[in-house]
């Protein structure tokens, strides 16, 4: 949830959204899917999360419950996606990680958060380098600057996770 929380093209995510009946056995079933995203181009995804190990475990239910899922998803134009803890070595993982004390900081200083949006909304860009101080992680602006970031107020440029030469721009994409 970390990811789709600070994931700046995600509008909106709920948990266990909706039930999907299937058969399994000749018996009927229904499965509560984890998580339904959708982004700001109206698009939505289903997903399931779930440990490699479970899946590796599986006696057929799961395969069966996640084809009802993607068929499901298929009929109303949708994504289904199975994640696993391999998720966590991902780019976006950690970007969220990194981002996510900052969101849910209540101490950021509103003063510097509104100065750092000033000057980026000003410049139009500027990189990491040009609005953060030498002191680095324990900088007041680039805690207010992780803040906005994972906010979705601004967006940081995919040439890495925040390097000095990482382009800062107003996030503008909100569909």
């Amino acid at each position: 949830m970390k990811v789709l929380e600070t994931d700046p093209y995600i509008l909106s995510y709920c948990e266990q959204p909706l039930k999907i009946e299937f058969k399994w056995g000749g018996r009927p079933y229904s499965y509560t899917p984890d998580i339904l995203s959708t982004n700001v181009s109206s698009q939505s995804t289903l997903y399931e999360v779930k440990p490699e190990e479970v899946l590796k475990k599986d006696d057929g239910r799961l395969a069966v419950k996640f084809d009802a899922a993607k068929e499901y998803c298929l009929e109303r134009g949708w994504t289904f996606k199975i994640v696993t803890e391999a998720v966590r070595k991902s780019p976006e993982y950690q970007r969220a990680d990194l981002l996510w004390p900052h969101l849910m900081n209540p101490n950021i200083d509103e003063n510097h958060a509104e100065t750092i949006f000033r000057r980026v909304s000003d410049a139009g860009v500027l990189r990491l380098a040009d609005l953060v101080e030498k002191d680095g992680w324990a900088d007041p602006s680039y805690c207010a600057l992780l803040h906005l970031i994972g906010k979705g107020w601004l967006v940081e440029s995919s040439s890495g996770i925040f390097e000095p030469s990482t382009h800062i721009r107003v996030f503008t994409d909100h569909g």
